[in-house]
């Protein structure tokens, strides 16, 4: 029996993803995605890729909103329309998970990380790989067991490595 490779990516690394889809000379600009470049776009979706038609996007209520609400209104026109279109066709190819805000809040992680992030590492816990270049966030997954790419750790790692003579 075949089985979908379950990914979740964080707000932040989501933000990367719709940005880079949309208007990649953008990502240096907006205030969530200023750190990263073109070239960590494309690593994502290349890592993205290596999961090839077997990928299958964990989403939830509480990334989706903190996307939305960060991004909605960073487009204006032809962007703007590119944006509702392309996270449409994204939510409606995802695996929408619930969790309760009462389980997330019971969590230990709550405290440090707040709901949104005490989610993630919940549904984490059912899935092949969480992306995040959130350290806090990554510090408790590696705790958890949980697979993990540290983006921002990985990205850090690369940029150092072009810098060097």
């Amino acid at each position: 029996m075949h089985f979908p490779k379950k990914i979740i990516l964080d707000t932040n690394v989501f933000i990367l993803y719709l940005i880079g889809m949309i208007a990649p000379h953008k990502i240096k600009t907006h205030k969530r995605t200023s750190i990263y470049t073109v070239e960590d776009y494309e690593f994502l979706i290349a890592t993205m890729n290596n999961f090839g038609s077997d990928l299958e996007l964990i989403i939830c209520p509480n990334i989706t909103t903190e996307v939305d609400n960060l991004l909605n209104n960073t487009f204006q026109g032809y962007y703007k329309e590119k944006y509702v279109n392309l996270s449409k066709e994204i939510y409606k190819k995802s695996v929408e998970v619930y969790i309760k805000t009462i389980e997330s809040i019971e969590q230990n992680t709550y405290y440090d990380l707040g709901i949104t992030d005490s989610v993630i590492l919940l549904m984490a816990k059912n899935c092949d790989l969480l992306i995040s270049g959130d350290s806090k966030l990554c510090d408790y997954a590696r705790s958890m067991d949980i697979p993990l790419l540290d983006f921002k750790g990985i990205i850090n790692q690369h940029s150092y490595a072009k810098k060097a003579p």
